[in-house]
């Protein structure tokens, strides 16, 4: 199990959202149940506050995280409110996006969401690039930039 959904690199936070986000941990010797999705938005205000630069991935295409039914025995309600749909032992769960930014940029976020899904279906396929930076005309209040990925992006040095 993987708990990578945000990493500092230099002064810069990096937060992958969406399945990236839900944190599993180990209850027995071959047993996880997810527990909590990371960040909080108490931790990335921290960060901003203290004027740290702030990276956020997003997936063109959110995927939903399967689970089963079992694994979910033992998680807290934050987890098992997530829950869309059942079928049979296999739990599907949906990780809301952009949930832990403050209220501006999570509206930000969701903007920028928006012209990517307009960007998206007016360009063909191939001629879309693998990342989407966000633009912006004017220099932001907080230095965070958004980024839309086609790919399983792991980032493990930014230069």
């Amino acid at each position: 199990m993987s708990n990578e959904s945000m990493l500092r690199c230099g002064g810069a936070l990096v937060v992958y959202d969406g399945p990236h986000r839900l944190i599993w941990n180990r209850i027995s010797a071959a047993r996880w149940t997810p527990t909590r999705l990371w960040p909080n938005r108490a931790v990335v205000t921290e960060s901003i506050s203290r004027g740290d630069p702030l990276l956020i991935i997003l997936d063109r295409r959110p995927e939903p995280v399967h689970v089963l039914a079992e694994e979910l025995a033992a998680a807290p309600q934050e987890i098992t409110d997530l829950v869309c749909s059942v079928a049979g032992e296999v739990a599907e769960l949906r990780i809301p996006r952009l949930n832990w930014l403050p209220d501006h940029l999570g509206e930000r976020g969701q903007r920028f969401l928006q012209d990517v899904a307009a960007t998206v279906a007016r360009s063909p396929t191939l001629l879309l690039p693998s990342l989407i930076l966000e633009e912006h005309d004017d220099p932001p209040i907080v230095s965070t930039r958004l980024c839309s990925s086609d790919l399983t992006l792991r980032i493990s040095r930014l230069r």
